[in-house]
């Protein structure tokens, strides 16, 4: 199951063409924040999964007789997945670290998944892992730097697989593209690596 906001990851392709005109890029100073991704499970939520869910926790929170024979018996591993979802969980990627924040005072249970050990609660992680957790007034945001422990580049993103308050997950940001530059007898294209919202285009003295 996947839990994100509805955000797509776009690389920013600028064509300029060689004509007589001016043109000016330009990238914002300071850290660029992202959305991430929030793996939950090994299968992907859909609207639908979402909505049962949902329903099948309010079926349960509304029963005031107890068990009825009608109601499937949730498993621990079911109920610990809709806490986590009622925590509005997501994830956050900039240009050096990636972070989990959950809504909510109570810190919740990190446990993180290391080759070596098997699970260890994060705080027995070694200070130079590159853990460290933030309290905010209404949230609680876990932060991993990409070259930490246990946060494993696939391809094109970094993941870091965890346990959170026993329920297993998998944080996900993009690995960050090197500007590049490629030129034909026509145009040039200039491959930024960052989203288009990140970007300003000048073009005779005109933004666009």
């Amino acid at each position: 199951m996947v839990w994100q906001k509805r955000e797509t990851w776009f690389m920013f392709i600028a064509v300029l063409t060689l004509i007589p005109s001016a043109f000016f890029l330009v990238v914002p100073k300071g850290k660029l924040v992202q959305a991430g991704r929030l793996i939950i499970g090994s299968s992907r939520i859909t609207n639908e999964t979402k909505d049962d869910i949902v329903k099948v926790h309010d079926e349960y929170a509304g029963d005031t007789n107890g068990y009825q024979s009608d109601q499937p018996e949730l498993t621990e591993s079911q109920l610990s997945t809709i806490m986590l979802r009622r925590w509005s969980p997501s994830v956050q990627c900039d240009d050096d670290s990636m972070s989990l924040h959950i809504q909510g005072s109570r810190v919740p249970s990190f446990l993180v998944e290391t080759s070596e050990e098997g699970l260890v609660p994060l705080s027995q992680m070694p200070s130079n892992c590159g853990f460290s957790l933030r309290r905010a007034h209404r949230d609680v945001a876990l932060v991993a730097k990409y070259t930490g422990c246990n946060v494993a580049q696939q391809g094109d993103s970094y993941i870091l697989p965890l346990r959170v308050s026993g329920v297993a997950v998998k944080m996900v940001c993009p690995v960050a593209c090197p500007l590049t530059v490629s030129c034909s007898p026509s145009a040039m294209v200039v491959n930024l690596g960052v989203s288009t919202a990140a970007v300003r285009l000048k073009v005779n003295g005109v933004w666009q």
